[in-house]
């Protein structure tokens, strides 16, 4: 991201960066609600600070948020425990539903298209593992595919899973 001029209001930087904030959140918590409560309160910290904090750039003030943020996280997760979502249809289906039915089809469709481009970024054996696990494998039916232990399946399905959710948090998509 270019850096551009700072943010002069707390307002700004929450229309600015709120959305990619919560994304990147929810990539780390595992679920879409809990990433807004702890965007509120990174932002509710900044609010706190502002008068006293000066950034230069605006990726100054975009590298605190998700600095503050990131350990806001990392607190939740320890005193709650960590409740992420296990397949990637789980994480489709952990935003929220608020809108307007045609609203929600193409918001659908965009997340389909995100999803694509973030699986197919994925290395090879990843990629097959993730399409394997989709279609209903087990983890066991995975490694034997494989020539894998069931704990590395898994462990490579957990790994492509977290590689997908921070492309999703921080990917920057062309339109489809």
């Amino acid at each position: 991201m270019q850096d551009q001029k700072p943010c002069e209001t707390v307002a700004e930087a929450v229309k600015r960066h709120g959305e990619a904030l919560t994304r990147y959140l929810c990539a780390q918590v595992g679920n879409y609600a809990d990433a807004e409560d702890l965007s509120q309160e990174t932002f509710l910290r900044l609010s706190e600070r502002w008068d006293k904090m000066k950034f230069d750039v605006d990726g100054q003030l975009r590298s605190w948020l998700f600095r503050t943020g990131g350990n806001l996280s990392l607190n939740w997760s320890r005193f709650n425990g960590r409740r992420r979502t296990s397949s990637i249809e789980e994480a489709a289906t952990a935003l929220p539903n608020s809108s307007p039915p045609i609203v929600d089809a193409a918001a659908r469709r965009e997340l389909c298209f995100r999803l694509s481009v973030c699986v197919n970024q994925l290395d090879k054996r990843k990629k097959e593992v993730v399409q394997k696990k989709i279609n209903g494998a087990t983890f066991e039916e995975i490694g034997d595919a494989f020539g894998l232990s069931t704990s590395r399946a898994r462990q490579l399905y957990e790994a492509a899973l977290s590689e997908v959710t921070i492309c999703l948090a921080t990917g920057d998509f062309p339109s489809p």
